[in-house]
């Protein structure tokens, strides 16, 4: 059986424009941003019980949780937290870009959340080369995260 780890080496573009998509769906792409009442940091706008959850998950990642601002640091961030709860056994099939996604904002169990919904239509627009919509009016359900450098594929 493989480890999530070993499903994401396979389909590395594939988890490269996620994490482009997600960042610009979080804050821009933008490494400063600070989110949630200040809650937020990074451009995957990582809460610092996200942060935890993965460090308990994975302490060899190390580190203090403002450096998440560091979009590989924050990316090693992610996969920790996607290991321990986007697995099959817990989701019931393997994941998907979606559930990925949607665990990224709604938390462990925000693949199954109807208030992630939204959020997933966006990471998927930029997935797919949709500009997104100038007004935002979905609220983000909850803490959010992403790592390594993306690929601009052009675009802001």
């Amino acid at each position: 059986m493989k480890s999530f780890r070993q499903y994401i080496k396979e389909q590395v573009s594939e988890y490269d424009d996620l994490f482009h998509a997600i960042g610009e769906v979080e804050s821009g792409n933008d490494d400063d941003a600070i989110g949630d009442d200040g809650n937020a940091l990074g451009r995957y706008q990582i809460w610092e019980i996200y942060w935890q959850d993965a460090i308990e998950h994975d302490p060899s990642i190390g580190g203090e949780y403002t450096d998440v601002t560091n979009p590989e640091y924050a990316r090693k961030v992610m996969l920790a937290y996607w290991d321990r709860y986007a697995t099959k056994k817990r989701l019931g099939h393997e994941p998907t870009l979606e559930d990925l996604a949607r665990i990224h904002n709604g938390g462990p169990n925000g693949f199954k959340r109807d208030s992630t919904l939204g959020y997933w239509e966006k990471v998927k627009d930029v997935l797919e080369g949709t500009p997104l919509p100038d007004d935002d009016d979905i609220s983000i359900a909850a803490p959010s995260a992403i790592l390594m450098p993306m690929a601009r594929r052009g675009k802001k």
